[in-house]
């Protein structure tokens, strides 16, 4: 009988274990909540102008109908043609639905800035424009507080970008991402996520998903 009752408080201390650990788990990810949105519509760059606007009033009608739809800014700084470039994070214009998920976060490796997803997202649903340069931007979010953005960049394209962030994907692989940074003359380089992004750093590090 005796042996039977320490059975029993044996079997239910592991249960017991086995739930707490799960939700003490389950606390740590919500509390370092990681996402990844779009913006539904594009935030203009600092110190930039819509290409467009600047050839709106022209009087030559063929310069008018070129731009019309072009979503191309120009540097009023720099004087120089953009794709993308800094432009201030914010929580509005954002997508209902995330593109990333907390939970298909598998991992973020520090040295090459690649991401790696649980499962893979169906970029076919995702509202991607048929210019590939025409770069949706996207921003990261750590308990709903946004912490990173940037552009969502395809692996083919060749735009041109400057004092920014990318998120680069292909096509036909859709559970890998790399995340990067692009400098002043166009040149694509590691994020340093601790310096720059500490929460985000953190938030990876505490839910044991940060390779380093």
């Amino acid at each position: 009988m005796i042996r039977i009752v320490i059975s029993c408080i044996a079997i239910l201390s592991t249960i017991f274990y086995c739930v707490w650990e799960k939700n003490k788990t389950n606390t740590i990810m919500n509390e370092n909540c990681i996402e990844v949105y779009l913006y539904e519509k594009p935030i203009l760059p600092k110190n930039c102008i819509y290409l467009k606007e600047l050839f709106k009033y022209s009087k030559v009608l063929k310069i008018q109908e070129n731009f019309k739809y072009s979503k191309l800014v120009y540097d009023t700084i720099n004087n120089e043609l953009l794709h993308g470039g800094f432009f201030l994070k914010s929580n509005n214009n954002i997508a209902k639905v995330p593109l990333i998920q907390n939970s298909n976060i598998k991992s973020f490796n520090i040295n090459s800035g690649k991401i790696e997803l649980e499962i893979e997202i169906k970029l076919g649903k995702i509202p991607l424009p048929k210019d590939l340069n025409h770069l949706k931007q996207f921003v990261i979010l750590k308990n709903q507080k946004p912490i990173l953005s940037g552009y969502l960049y395809s692996i083919i394209a060749s735009a041109n970008l400057k004092n920014t962030n990318i998120i680069v994907y292909e096509i036909n692989k859709s559970k890998t991402f790399t995340l990067l940074k692009v400098d002043s003359k166009n040149k694509f380089n590691r994020i340093n996520l601790k310096k720059d992004y500490p929460q985000l750093y953190l938030a990876f590090k505490n839910t044991n998903r940060l390779i380093e």
